[in-house]
């Protein structure tokens, strides 16, 4: 399975795939975060409320450090322009954030189920997707929160946020079962529908955004683009497998990794 994969800047020299000595057998992979100051991730099985550790590498994932362990760790968010660390727990937890990249750590938020945590309009706002209860965010550092649901249930499962470009923010967003794409202007802080062209008798299960601001989505087994910020969008690929995730490497390179077939590139 390669249920994500998230933007890494290439090492100095070589090429291809390498497996790395993790040593992370069991274990699941929750997510990745990838800053100036290294590669986050966060790695149990924090699904099952065991015990998951944030981890830190410096040498592009060939070695990593433990920074935190706690029930249930899953989301990362890196604020760009302070090396800001924030994390938080699954099951009716809290969140965590680092000032100093792990050394102390402050406790924010209420007691919720945490899935998905992003930072979006250029630093200036910290959005927290839940499970059951909708999306929250928070414009000073995760002192306070507020709910950010006009336009989507209060109750909603959100297991993906990604952030756009030109402050745009997109949430998929799970309502009785059925996985619809949302966008978010900073602006107006209101959630609308996003999938005008999508196949929408299928769940949505990612979403990724290049440098440029083209957002693309992956639904079952197709790859779709949007070049207005989601308003419109175009049927891309077909590919011969269950599509799980997709990242924008750069304007003209993407990833799609499948549950079955390996991992699918794009140039162009």
């Amino acid at each position: 399975d390669l249920g994500f994969l998230s933007d890494m800047p290439a090492p100095s020299s070589g090429s291809g795939w390498t497996v790395l000595p993790t040593n992370w057998s069991g274990k699941e992979i929750a997510d990745i975060a990838i800053h100036s100051k290294g590669i986050f991730a966060t790695v149990g099985k924090p699904w099952t409320n065991d015990s998951t550790t944030l981890l830190r590498s410096k040498d592009y994932g060939m070695t990593w450090s433990a920074l935190k362990t706690d029930v249930g760790l899953l989301p990362i968010a890196i604020k760009m322009n302070d090396s800001t660390l924030y994390t938080a727990q699954r099951f009716s937890g809290h969140g965590f954030k680092s000032t100093n990249l792990s050394v102390t750590w402050t406790q924010w938020g209420d007691a919720l189920d945490y899935t998905a945590l992003v930072f979006a309009a250029g630093d200036s706002l910290l959005l927290a997707g839940t499970y059951g209860q909708g999306i929250r965010y928070s414009t000073d550092g995760a002192t306070t929160w507020s709910a950010m649901n006009t336009g989507i249930p209060d109750d909603a499962q959100v297991p993906i946020l990604t952030d756009g470009r030109n402050g745009w923010v997109y949430a998929c967003v799970n309502i009785n079962g059925s996985v619809k794409l949302y966008r978010l202007h900073r602006s107006t802080m209101q959630w609308s529908r996003a999938d005008n062209g999508i196949d929408t008798t299928k769940n949505i299960n990612a979403c990724a955004v290049t440098p440029d601001g083209t957002v693309f989505a992956v639904v079952w087994d197709r790859v779709y683009r949007s070049q207005d910020n989601g308003a419109t969008w175009t049927q891309m690929a077909i590919l011969n497998d269950y599509l799980q995730s997709v990242t924008a490497i750069s304007n003209t390179t993407l990833l799609v990794g499948t549950v079955s077939a390996g991992t699918y590139r794009s140039t162009d």
